[in-house]
């Protein structure tokens, strides 16, 4: 059972991207979709038997990961990964 799950998205070949789903209480990749949006998710989601037992997330600032979590793990509060707040922050600053 999956209870906290981290979604990390990784550049491939030139233009191509992996999005990463990891336990976050074992470290282990759960599992890996092609893309980087709402439909990597989606497709994750489809796999898992009890989606509804997710409580805690911890996404990028993608909107179409917020949507997604919202719309397809409804139970999951969202946590925004440090690296991008920091990262938003010191673009707001400058």
């Amino acid at each position: 059972m999956i209870k906290h799950l981290l979604i990390k998205v990784r550049k491939g070949a030139p233009l191509q991207y992996i999005t990463l789903f990891v336990d976050m209480n074992t470290t282990q990749i759960i599992d890996i979709e092609e893309g980087r949006g709402s439909e990597a998710v989606k497709q994750f989601v489809q796999k898992l038997s009890n989606p509804q037992e997710v409580k805690q997330i911890s996404i990028n600032m993608s909107p179409a990961f917020i949507k997604a979590v919202k719309d397809y793990l409804i139970n999951a509060d969202i946590t925004f990964d440090k690296f991008h707040m920091i990262k938003h922050l010191n673009d707001t600053i400058d």
